[in-house]
């Protein structure tokens, strides 16, 4: 993206409002459609690091083309800075797509509403309901592995780069059957690479939380088990119960979905040996195979091999898009 300045996007008019969080708002920009534009709310103990944010968007320049274009289909990447003087603002990213956003509530008034995972893992609780008017497309448990696929190659190829997902919860994945099942991570903000910390301080959200984590920076292994509640709770319609919870096992699989995910959930949310993504879609893409289920369209690239730490190839500070602001 070409350099843009502050003021082609703070005139009059050109900033709307589309949403708020804790730590930033979101705007759409009218001079720039297909991109919205989230800007950090400051207050004392936030500051968000300009190095972790430029870090984590030169990493494309490492990646693949196939790789490039699967994370631009599936996450909100930064795109471009937005400083005043020497301190950062924001940036910009892209507009989510209308697939990702259904009709869903009362029937006399349901509104747009993003297609969140846990409308996934809680389908159980509305679709027999007829009093909700839900767009939210049905999935069964095969379908809902196929949503699962989908996100572990997502994290397979950043957990290559050694990059983080971090803040990983029913609010932050969204999920569209347009044009097939995927997944859709935003908040990109919270990625991290592993063992430092990231544009914000690190978080994860209720009823996500790894019992193993020992300190508040997440990790891969940390991803996995969120990747273990993810799988259970899509694939199950477990609402926000947590696999092996009170020693109880997990349910036997139905509709086609190969026994290994039980074992693949199982070890994630343990407190020995996780499996990585990679392994989790291998797993799958075999299980899958031999099931004699359709199958599911992973990758056409085949494994995805980690990079050497040669950094030599990364854009230098300064040459990312920059976007400054003006009095």
């Amino acid at each position: 993206m070409s350099d843009i300045s502050y003021a082609q996007i703070a005139r009059p008019g050109d900033l709307t409002e589309i949403g708020k969080g804790g730590e930033g708002r979101v705007y759409t920009v009218q001079s720039i459609p297909g991109m919205v534009y989230k800007e950090f709310i400051d207050f004392p103990g936030h500051t968000p690091s300009r190095s972790a944010l430029e870090e984590l968007m030169s990493l494309r320049q490492q990646m693949t083309p196939d790789e490039k274009t699967w994370l631009s289909d599936r996450t909100t990447w930064p795109q471009s800075l937005v400083i005043d003087g020497n301190k950062m603002k924001g940036f910009l990213m892209p507009l989510i797509g209308q697939q990702y956003f259904k009709k869903y509530g009362i029937r006399a008034n349901p509104k747009n509403v993003a297609c969140e995972w846990n409308y996934m893992s809680m389908r159980s609780k509305f679709e027999s309901n007829k009093n909700i008017y839900s767009e939210v497309p049905r999935v069964t448990p095969f379908g809902a592995l196929t949503a699962v696929v989908d996100l572990c190659k997502t994290m397979a190829i950043l957990h290559k780069y050694d990059i983080v997902i971090g803040d990983i919860s029913g609010r932050n994945l969204l999920w569209t059957d347009i044009p097939t099942l995927r997944v859709m991570v935003i908040d990109c903000d919270s990625f991290h690479p592993e063992g430092k910390v990231g544009v914000s301080p690190p978080k994860q959200s209720p009823d996500w939380e790894d019992p193993a984590l020992t300190s508040p920076l997440t990790t891969m292994q940390s991803d996995i088990y969120k990747l273990g509640l993810a799988a259970y709770r899509g694939i199950w319609a477990a609402t926000t119960d947590r696999p092996l919870a009170g020693g109880k096992p997990i349910p036997p699989v139905t509709d086609g979905v190969p026994e290994v995910v039980r074992s693949l959930i199982e070890r994630s949310v343990g407190n020995g040996s996780r499996p990585t993504a990679q392994e989790w879609v291998d797993s799958l893409k075999q299980a899958v195979a031999f099931s004699g289920r359709p199958a599911i369209a992973i990758d056409q690239s085949g494994k995805i091999s980690r990079p050497t730490k040669d950094r030599s190839s990364e854009i230098p500070r300064g040459s990312r898009p920059i976007i400054q602001m003006r009095d």
